[in-house]
């Protein structure tokens, strides 16, 4: 069961070039409350590769082809102006229903392909991708199958603290500093458990092909 609603270290492959690409979600994870300046809110994360752009990556001794990660975070909430009901309702191109509404389980988007418009972004002397817009593939278009393991994680199950390895290292350090994680829950207990993972890359209506989840 899914969640309902920068690479660390290593080499710097640099941002995954702007534009707009076809990509999969291949794993989504709710990360727990973080406080930030708007008071504590609950957060969670979509991952996406892009088959478009590979790198080669250091594992076992030697280099393998992967495609890049992207990612964006969220607050955890459906509400119709928030940045995940947007983005959620241009991929799959309808509005939530009642139902839907009393909790959406992100997992129905693992495995779902999409359209993303990468844009940068230049802050002091870095350069970050972010996604612009999700959206779904033109008709016709022939669906591909991720190559990274597909991975979800819900921060409120019995096992939480048996966080995935098929997640960044910063997605699990992130949910090691969440409210929840912690012990008592005082965000200033140090995390633990969880597993640090090394970071490759960076109603209910049935689905269909017009409507991907």
């Amino acid at each position: 069961m899914g969640f309902k609603v920068k690479q660390t270290g290593g080499k710097d492959y640099g941002p995954p070039e702007a534009g707009a690409f076809q990509a999969i979600c291949y794993a989504t994870a709710g990360l727990g409350t973080h406080t930030g300046t708007f008071g504590p809110k609950e957060q969670c994360v979509l991952i996406f590769e892009i088959p478009e752009q590979k790198i080669l990556v250091p594992k076992d001794g030697v280099e393998i082809e992967l495609p890049r990660a992207i990612s964006k975070t969220y607050t955890a909430s459906l509400h119709e102006k928030s940045n995940l009901y947007g983005d959620l309702v241009s991929w799959r191109g309808k509005a939530f229903s009642p139902y839907e509404l009393e909790g959406f389980d992100l997992a129905n988007v693992s495995g779902v392909n999409c359209y993303i418009n990468i844009v940068h972004e230049i802050k002091g002397d870095k350069t970050y991708a972010n996604i612009a817009a999700i959206m779904p593939l033109p008709k016709g278009m022939p669906k591909l199958t991720p190559i990274n393991p597909i991975v979800n994680y819900d921060i409120a199950c019995d096992d939480f603290r048996d966080i995935p390895a098929g997640l960044p290292e910063w997605v699990t350090k992130k949910i090691q500093d969440s409210a929840e994680f912690k012990p008592t829950g005082d965000p200033f207990d140090q995390p633990t458990g969880g597993q640090a993972n090394p970071d490759w890359n960076e109603e209910g209506t049935p689905p269909t092909d017009d409507i991907p989840f």
